[in-house]
């Protein structure tokens, strides 16, 4: 990381300070404090550090070099007085904001560590990792309108790094979920909402439930631009042609955009969407909240379009699979995975990430050898264990899984998928007794009852009728309460001809 350069004493008035309290060691132990910091020894410098700032308590140079050794070794909580007199006489000290931030960062003081980090921007604004820590730290926060700007200088600064771009499509999908969160707190059955909802099912492929939701927004804001044309996509990609054209022909009926009447319309069409965003941007309405979402949506896709055409490299695949992963596709993270790896096949990170999407998109064949070779690797890591005990259960080699399983839990009490798949070893192997504890640990991950129902026959086959009662009790009550969610769902996802639809 660069170091500006202090200057608010000359290097010579310093060691005239120095060799006025004591003319030789204080001189030899700077040298040696100079040397322990170009070596990486930062405890011995910063003990050097400390031993000599009585000589020159107000010299501002000594400050911020101790501020600096004891953050670089970890002693942060001790930084923050030596760096916070450094600021405090002149705020101009690059090094000193920076580290008064990262030490505030460490310490878990979020708040107080961002103050400094931008000062730190605005005195070097083209330094990369300032903006990068700056945007996490907001991102952290919850405040992805604060860590914008940073991303948006990020890919300026390090245009051909894919990290950047990345980090930038996850804070515009931040801020469209914040817009749409706050939509449906205004507006939740406005055909705002619907229509977004059903952008998300058509962009995972949903068509049955994407099209009742579509035609709810439709109903309920009739001649609303773009929904026969999606409605129309619908029934290209399912077969219904014919269907297609009615609804084509409905979206043309409907003519151009009226850019005087249909202002937010036409910037959005035209892709204008740095000038619909700043007319949006104050607009609490259920309409001025929509085009917010959609611009931050849009905005989020062309920054996911830049990685994905960026040239290839190691980085880019485990960017992109990173990316891939956090929109739970696995399958295709793991392609991406295999991609980085493929280009720098001695790189055991990317070897560990491949396995973990390998087992995450449930492609068990090609995750278990890897999974043996990495329990092998690190025996001490629970997961490893873990996905590997769980493997072998799916395939019903039981007692094979059960070392793995039992071990996983030892190693990390908190592995809660650990804990439901020995559980269910144990009552396979006939031992409910020790499945109770297990099972019982797992019941936070049940979504629909099977858990409980799990548990309870546990108790059944113990004999204990009375605790086995309310686990039926909320078992029953969680798969009607599936079914009823499932009848609503058959009755919405019926997909009919254009003259059939309400």
């Amino acid at each position: 990381m660069r170091l500006h350069r202090i200057t608010a004493l000359t290097i010579g008035a310093f060691w005239a300070v120095l060799a006025a309290a004591q003319p030789s060691d204080p001189e030899a132990m700077a040298a040696e404090a100079k040397q322990a910091m170009a070596g990486s020894r930062f405890g011995r410098a910063a003990e050097l550090y400390s031993q000599l700032l009585p000589l020159a308590p107000e010299n501002i140079g000594m400050l911020a070099n101790l501020g600096m050794a004891l953050h670089l070794s970890g002693q942060d909580a001790e930084a923050l007085e030596p760096l916070s007199k450094v600021v405090a006489r002149d705020a101009t000290v690059f090094p000193a904001q920076l580290f008064l931030g990262l030490s505030f960062l460490r310490l878990g003081e979020i708040e107080k560590g961002v103050g400094p980090l931008e000062q730190a921007a605005k005195l070097d604004p083209k330094h990369t990792g300032v903006r990068q820590t700056l945007g996490d730290a907001y991102t952290q926060m919850g405040r992805p309108s604060q860590a914008l700007p940073h991303r948006l200088k990020l890919t300026q600064l390090a245009a051909d790094v894919p990290s950047s771009w990345a980090l930038l499509a996850m804070t515009y999908d931040q801020l469209a979920q914040q817009s749409f969160e706050r939509l449906q707190d205004a507006a939740p059955e406005s055909p705002y909402v619907l229509r977004l909802l059903a952008d998300m099912r058509f962009s995972q492929q949903q068509y049955p439930s994407a099209y009742f939701l579509y035609r709810e927004a439709l109903d309920r804001k009739p001649g609303w631009r773009g929904l026969h044309a999606v409605i129309a996509a619908i029934y290209s990609r399912t077969e219904h042609s014919d269907w297609a054209e009615a609804e084509q022909q409905n979206e043309a009926a409907l003519g151009d955009i009226d850019c005087e009447a249909e202002r937010f319309e036409c910037l959005y069409a035209q892709s204008k969407l740095q000038e619909l965003q700043v007319l949006t941007a104050d607009l609490a309405t259920p309409e001025g909240l929509y085009w917010q979402t959609q611009v931050f949506n849009r905005l989020a896709s062309q920054a996911f379009e830049h990685l994905e055409q960026m040239p290839p490299s190691a980085e880019l695949h485990a960017t992109l699979a990173q990316a891939y992963r956090d929109r739970l596709r696995h399958k295709e993270a793991a392609e991406q995975w295999t991609a980085a790896l493929r280009l720098d096949p001695k790189n055991p990170d990317l070897a560990a990430e491949l396995t973990i999407s390998l087992y995450q998109s449930r492609q068990f064949e090609a995750a278990e050898p890897r999974l043996r070779e990495l329990v092998g690797k690190e025996p001490e890591f629970a997961n490893w264990r873990f996905m590997l005990g769980d493997i072998l259960l799916s395939r019903q080699n039981v007692e094979q899984a059960l070392p793995f399983l039992e071990r996983a839990v030892d190693l990390d009490a908190n592995l809660l998928p650990a804990h439901h798949a020995l559980g269910r070893v144990y009552m396979q192997l006939g031992e409910d007794a020790k499945a109770v504890p297990h099972l019982k640990l797992a019941l936070p991950l049940d979504q629909d009852g099977s858990l409980h129902y799990q548990l309870a026959r546990a108790y059944q086959t113990l004999g204990d009728r009375e605790a086995a009662r309310p686990l039926l009790q909320k078992y029953q009550a969680m798969q009607r309460a599936q079914r009823e969610q499932q009848a609503e769902t058959l009755e919405e996802v019926r997909i009919t001809a254009p003259d059939e639809a309400p």
